[in-house]
C-alpha cells in the first residue's frame, strides 16, 4: 500500500464481492496513479457496457468512463481499493438560514438533470441540459458546471451545495510581491512603501534573529533595530550614497500585518520560551500520565520543593533558619500521600531515600515520634511500590537507581523541566500550601521583593518540629478528606459507592485490582536506603556524631576493654530523622540495633539536624566564653605571683648555708606540731584573750611617762599589770 493511500482513507476491504447496487458512490483508490475516484454511475446488472465516476482529488467537474469487466477485474487483483469515503460532505449543524436558502436554490437548478442516467454523463448532452437551464434561469453554465461537479464529488447530496466561505479568495504565498503599495494611504512620514522580495526577506531575517529569542524583544522593538540595520542608507544609480526619507523604509503597520500573516504561534512560543518552559505550560493535555498504572502501589511519584515558610530556631524564637525542603511520595492510582520528609537540609539523593524509608515505615510510630497520635486507618501505608516516577533530578543518580534496586523498584525519570509528566506529585504542594497560607506565620508572599512590601520573615514562629507536625497533620486531612471533583470514576466504583477521596481509593484498589504493594522487613529496608558512616568504638562505646551507643554484641566481644588499648572504627548505618539508635552490620549481613548509653540518653527522639545543631551551639559558646576564661586565668596567675614574691622577699635575708643547717638541725615534725597548735582553735582562743586585755588595758590605764615605760622590766611584766587592772574594775575577787 502505497503512503498516498494511507493518509487519504483506509481499506475498507481487501477480498472484495463485486455488488453494483453497494458500489455506486463509493470511493474507489487507483494504486497506479495514486487518485481518488466516485464512482457516479454502473450500468444494470449482467452488462459489460461502461460506467462513469469523478476524480475528487482534483477541481475537474467532468466524468470520466470507464469498462465495468474492468474494474471487476481490477478491484478482484487489489489494484483498485475502496476505502474510507473522506470526501462525503455533511449537512452542518451550524447553517444558517440564509446559507440553507442557497442550497437550496443551488440544487434546484440541477435537481432535473442530475437523475437523467446515464444521458447527464454525456458530454454533448449534459452541454446541451445545462445551456438550457442557464437560459431559463439567466445564469452561467459556468456556474451550472461547478456546481453539478460539486453534487458529485461531495457524495451526489443536496449538502454538497451548501456555501463553504472557507475556500473563498485567494492565498497570498508568503513572498508575495505586490505591483503597487497596499493597505490604507496614511499619512507623510509614515506611508510606507511598496514592498518588495528584499523587504520580506529583511522582515524574515529579524523575526527569526531577535524576535524568536529567549530575550523576549517586543515586536516595535525588533521593527526599530530592522530600520537601523537594513534602511538607514540608500544607494543612488550614480553610486552616491544618501539617508532615506521616512515614506522610502516599511512602516511599522506593514512589518505588523505582514508577521501576523506568516507567523506561526506555536513555534513564536516555542522559541521565545524555550522548549522545556513550553512544554509545561503550553503543551497539549490529551491524556493522563498515569494511564499505564492499574491499582495502588504499583508506581508512586516523588518531588521536593523549598516551603514558602521561614522557620526559628527552637530555643531561640528570633533566630531564623531559612525554608525547610520537603520531599512528598505520592501514589500515582489512589492520590494516597505516602510518605513524606522534611529537612533543612538542600534536596539530595540521601533525602529522597529517607522519603522512601518513610513509604514503608509505619505511620503511627512515626507520627507519635513527632507528638501526633493517629489510628492505623487514618494512613495505612506501609509498603514498597514497584515503580518510582522522579524528575531526573534527585533520583537520577546512580548510585540511587543501584540501591533502589536492590528492593526490586525500578525508577523512571522524566526528562528536564517536564514537571507536567508527574503532574500528580506537583499538585500536592500547591494543596498543601492552600492550608497553610492563612495561618502559618512566616509565609513567603509573592510579592515579598516589591516595593513597601511586608517582610513576614519577621514574623516568623515555628520551629522545624512544629513544621513537621503541622505538614503531618495536612497528610492527614488531604488522605482522608480531599474530595477530587475532576477524578473520573469506574461503573464499579460507582456500583460499590467509592467516593474520589484518596483514603476511599486506595481500600478499593486493595481489594478489587492489583494491591501491588510489598512489605518488607524494616531492617532489610534499613540497611539499603540508611546512609552510611564511620563511627568510633571507644571506652565510653561507640561513638557517632558526639553520641555514645552501646550493643549486645559490642559488649559481649568485650570492644569498649579492647577501645582502651586501641581505639577502632566500624562502619554504622543511621537514620536522619532520629539519633535514638544506630544499625552496625553483623555476621551474614545481619542488621544489629544500637541504642544510645544512658549518659547520651538525653538526646533521645532528636534528629540529626538537632544533634549537629547542638554541638555546633556547645562549640559557639565555648568559642564565646573563652576569652573570658583568659582573662581570669591571667588575673589568677598574676595574684598567685604576687603571693610568691611576697613570701620570697621574706626570706631573703637568709643564705643558703643557713637554710640546709636549720634543714637538719630541726625537726620537721615537731615545728608540724607547733604550726598545728598554733593553727588550732584553743591557741586561736588565747590570742583573741589576750588581743582584748590588750585593748581594755589601754582604755583603762593611764599610761605612765616615757620614762616610766622606759624602765618596764619586761613586756610579760606589763601583761600582768594591765590584766590585773582589768580583773580589778570588773570587781573580780581573786582566790
Amino acid at each position: 500500500m502505497s503512503d498516498t493511500e494511507q493518509t487519504k482513507g483506509s481499506i475498507l476491504e481487501t477480498n472484495f464481492s463485486f455488488d453494483r447496487n453497494t458500489l455506486r458512490g463509493q470511493i474507489i483508490f487507483n494504486t497506479i496513479d495514486e487518485k481518488h475516484y466516485r464512482i457516479l454511475y454502473l450500468p444494470q446488472e449482467h452488462t459489460d457496457g461502461c460506467g462513469y465516476w469523478i476524480c475528487v482529488d482534483s477541481k475537474t467537474n467532468i466524468p470520466q468512463a470507464f469498462k465495468v469487466k474492468e474494474l471487476e477485474e481490477r478491484i478482484r487483483a487489489s489494484i483498485y481499493r475502496t476505502v474510507y469515503d473522506e470526501y462525503l460532505v455533511s449537512l452542518s449543524d451550524k447553517i444558517s438560514d440564509k446559507n440553507r436558502n442557497k442550497m437550496e436554490n443551488n440544487y434546484a437548478l440541477i435537481a432535473g438533470i442530475v437523475g437523467c442516467e446515464p444521458e447527464i454523463y454525456d458530454r454533448n448532452i449534459r452541454r446541451e441540459m445545462l445551456n438550457k437551464i442557464a437560459k431559463e434561469n439567466n445564469k452561467s453554465g459556468e456556474n451550472l458546471y461547478t456546481y453539478l461537479g460539486r453534487y458529485w464529488r461531495g457524495g451526489m447530496t443536496k449538502a454538497a451545495l451548501q456555501p463553504n466561505y472557507s475556500k473563498n479568495g485567494t492565498y497570498r504565498k508568503k513572498d508575495f510581491v505586490p505591483s503597487q503599495k497596499l493597505g490604507r494611504k496614511g499619512h507623510a512620514g509614515n506611508r510606507g512603501k511598496i514592498l518588495t522580495k528584499e523587504d520580506y526577506e529583511n522582515f524574515d531575517k529579524i523575526i527569526q534573529k531577535l524576535y524568536l529569542s529567549t530575550t523576549k524583544p517586543s515586536l516595535t522593538e525588533v521593527y526599530d533595530n530592522m530600520l537601523t540595520d537594513c534602511y538607514q542608507h540608500i544607494k543612488e544609480e550614480d553610486g552616491s550614497i544618501r539617508a532615506r526619507h521616512q515614506d522610502e523604509k516599511p512602516s511599522y503597520m506593514q512589518f505588523y500585518y505582514w508577521y501576523q500573516k506568516n507567523r506561526d504561534i506555536v513555534a513564536e512560543q516555542k522559541a521565545r520560551k524555550g522548549e522545556g518552559k513550553f512544554n509545561l505550560q503550553n503543551r497539549a493535555i490529551t491524556g493522563h500520565t498515569e494511564n499505564f498504572v492499574v491499582g495502588p502501589g504499583m508506581a508512586v511519584q516523588i518531588d521536593a520543593t523549598i516551603a514558602d515558610y521561614y522557620l526559628v530556631k527552637a530555643d531561640d524564637r528570633n533566630a531564623l533558619i531559612g525554608r525547610p525542603v520537603v520531599f512528598f511520595v505520592r501514589d500515582a492510582w489512589s492520590r494516597m500521600i505516602t510518605g513524606m520528609y522534611v529537612t533543612l537540609n538542600n534536596p539530595s539523593w540521601d533525602c529522597a531515600l529517607m522519603a522512601l524509608k518513610n513509604v514503608a515505615e509505619d505511620k503511627v510510630e512515626f507520627c507519635r515520634r513527632y507528638g501526633v497520635e493517629i489510628t492505623p486507618e487514618e494512613w495505612p501505608c506501609h509498603h514498597l511500590p514497584n515503580l518510582i516516577v522522579g524528575d531526573n533530578g534527585e533520583m537520577a543518580d546512580k548510585g540511587v537507581e543501584d540501591k533502589i534496586r536492590q528492593l526490586g523498584i525500578t525508577i523512571q525519570n522524566t526528562p528536564p523541566y517536564r514537571g507536567d509528566l508527574k503532574a500528580i506529585i506537583e499538585n500536592v504542594f500547591n494543596l498543601i500550601n492552600i492550608r497553610l497560607h492563612y495561618i502559618a506565620l512566616g509565609h513567603v508572599e509573592k510579592d515579598a521583593d516589591t516595593r513597601g512590601a511586608i517582610d513576614r520573615r519577621k514574623e516568623a514562629c515555628l520551629d522545624l518540629n512544629s513544621f513537621i507536625r503541622i505538614m503531618i497533620r495536612s497528610v492527614i486531612f488531604y488522605n482522608n478528606y480531599w474530595y477530587m471533583k475532576t477524578f473520573q470514576k469506574t461503573p464499579q466504583m460507582r456500583e460499590y459507592r467509592v467516593r474520589p477521596i484518596p483514603y476511599e481509593l486506595w481500600n478499593y484498589g486493595m481489594q478489587f485490582l492489583t494491591g501491588a504493594m510489598r512489605v518488607l522487613d524494616l531492617n532489610e529496608i534499613n540497611k539499603v536506603l540508611l546512609p552510611r558512616e564511620q563511627a568510633s568504638v571507644t571506652e565510653r562505646g561507640i561513638c557517632f556524631k558526639n553520641l555514645y551507643y552501646t550493643c549486645d554484641k559490642a559488649e559481649n566481644e568485650q570492644w569498649y576493654e579492647r577501645a582502651r588499648i586501641k581505639r577502632f572504627r566500624v562502619t554504622v548505618l543511621y537514620d536522619p530523622t532520629c539519633v535514638d539508635h544506630i544499625y552496625i552490620l553483623g555476621d551474614s549481613e545481619q542488621v544489629i540495633t544500637c541504642s544510645l548509653v544512658d549518659k547520651s540518653a538525653l538526646y533521645s527522639g532528636a534528629t540529626a539536624e538537632d544533634n549537629e545543631n547542638f554541638h555546633e551551639q556547645d562549640l559557639k559558646e565555648q568559642a564565646e566564653w573563652s576569652e573570658h576564661e583568659e582573662r581570669a586565668k591571667n588575673s589568677l596567675i598574676g595574684s598567685l605571683k604576687d603571693i610568691v614574691d611576697g613570701c620570697r622577699k621574706e626570706k631573703n635575708g637568709e643564705s643558703r648555708s643557713s637554710v640546709v643547717s636549720r634543714l637538719n638541725s630541726l625537726k620537721i615534725s615537731e615545728n608540724r606540731k607547733d604550726e598545728i597548735s598554733a593553727l588550732s582553735g584553743q591557741a586561736k582562743s588565747m590570742a583573741e584573750q589576750r588581743e582584748f586585755f590588750e585593748k581594755q588595758q589601754s582604755s583603762v590605764l593611764e599610761p605612765e611617762s616615757k620614762e616610766a615605760e622606759d624602765r618596764s622590766p619586761t613586756a610579760d611584766d606589763a601583761i600582768s599589770k594591765s590584766i590585773d587592772a582589768v580583773i580589778r574594775k570588773a570587781g573580780i575577787k581573786m582566790i
